[in-house]
């Protein structure tokens, strides 16, 4: 619940919530695609990471996130339903990419990409192989993929490259 105003009891609400839209995305693709997303604030501050943890973004030491609650078995499976959902609501419909992109995605998930991408290598240093961010980097990685096909995610990303 770190990062989360309300804690424990407002990410498990989230959550089910989360869980649910997903389930509406991923049965009723058709039916949802022409309706825009309307909570795209609230997903990106799910996966948004505490200010304190910018530092261990920046660190060299890949070890630097581990410490941290981005290990907790709760946490890593809302940040990956929540990049999920984020991806599915993109893929039926442009218009909410366009209004990801406007509000701030494509760098919320970029930092979100570094950090669980140094996590990995923290945690293969350690000799644990586990999966456990794997559909987190691959939903993340799609998604940012997918909003380099618009010309304002493309000048996100330069945006953020800087």
């Amino acid at each position: 619940s770190d990062g989360f105003v309300g804690g424990i009891v407002r990410m498990k609400v989230l959550h089910l919530l989360i869980r649910t839209q997903l389930l509406l995305y991923r049965r009723f693709e058709k039916d949802v695609q022409s309706l825009k997303y309307p909570a795209f604030d609230v997903l990106l501050e799910c996966i948004r990471l505490p200010s304190s943890w910018k530092s261990k973004a920046e660190a060299q030491d890949n070890a630097s996130p581990l410490p941290s609650g981005l290990l907790q078995e709760t946490r890593v499976e809302m940040m990956t339903q929540t990049v999920e959902l984020i991806f599915r609501t993109c893929l039926v419909s442009p218009m909410n990419a366009g209004e990801l992109i406007s509000q701030g995605g494509v760098r919320t998930l970029s930092v979100l990409l570094q950090i669980v991408t140094r996590a990995l290598r923290g945690l293969a240093e350690k000799g644990d192989l586990s999966r456990k961010f794997g559909r987190t980097v691959q939903y993340t990685l799609r998604t940012l993929s997918g909003l380099s096909f618009y010309e304002e995610g493309r000048e996100s990303f330069l945006a953020n490259d800087s």
